[in-house]
């Protein structure tokens, strides 16, 4: 599974908890049935599109706890069209091609088309977004780049050693996942003021889901590896 689609399986546990306003939202979602649109277009030097673009387009379910995945090739001037089903009144797209290497987030909503359009300076170098409906650009463009950096985070600590959870208690173990949930929060995001408050929530509650579901939840798992003291992977907890 690719971090993509781990990013978005995590968006969708997110969502299905969001059929009301809560302490992590700024507007309710509603359960609503319909669809929607996105146009855009590619416009890159002629090097880059003389092979041809193709558009990755994953669109979220939160009902069904399902996203569709679309591939999209554009036509002869970068341009490229879908039309597509959603159960809620707004919901995450996730819209990457074969230019760049990190998708980029849109929130859209039910029966609201969405265009976008996205100027490449070389392969992987976005020069210029614009999209309608209009959107911070930092939160469409950071959102998973510091998903991962939160994931990947680690003491800043020369002294730091291996914790031996497994030695332990579970409420040991569970009051240290806290602790180091909270510690990559602060290191992250702590200081970040370009993000949003609504992606800053967003990405803290869609963290935490992540964390303990790759490692809480499977607890026997977790402490295998702790006992062998390996130092990679997501159950470390530090």
């Amino acid at each position: 599974m690719t971090k993509v689609h781990i990013f978005f399986a995590c968006i969708l546990f997110l969502l299905l908890s969001c059929s009301q306003k809560n302490e992590y939202q700024t507007e309710p979602i509603n359960i609503v049935a319909g669809s929607s649109k996105i146009t855009g277009k590619i416009i890159a030097p002629d090097s880059l599109m003389a092979g041809g673009v193709k558009v990755s387009i994953f669109v979220l379910h939160p009902i069904t706890g399902d996203y569709s995945a679309y591939e999209i090739p554009t036509d002869d001037s970068g341009r490229f069209a879908l039309d597509y089903d959603m159960e809620t009144s707004s919901t995450i797209i996730g819209l990457t091609s074969n230019l760049q290497t990190n998708p980029l987030y849109i929130k859209t909503f039910i029966n609201t088309p969405t265009h976008i359009e996205i100027q490449f300076a070389d392969r992987s170098t976005i020069h210029k977004i614009d999209v309608t409906p209009a959107m911070p650009k930092y939160d469409m463009m950071q959102s998973e780049p510091l998903f991962w950096k939160l994931v990947e985070n680690k003491p800043n600590d020369p002294n730091w050693k291996y914790p031996h959870h497994y030695k332990k208690s579970i409420d040991d173990f569970l009051e240290s996942v806290k602790k180091s949930y909270n510690r990559k929060i602060a290191a992250v995001l702590g200081n970040d003021g370009a993000l949003t408050k609504e992606f800053r929530d967003f990405l803290k509650k869609d963290f935490r889901l992540f964390y303990y579901k790759s490692g809480v939840f499977d607890y026997e798992e977790t402490m295998k590896i702790n006992y062998s003291k390996c130092d990679k992977g997501y159950g470390e907890f530090a």
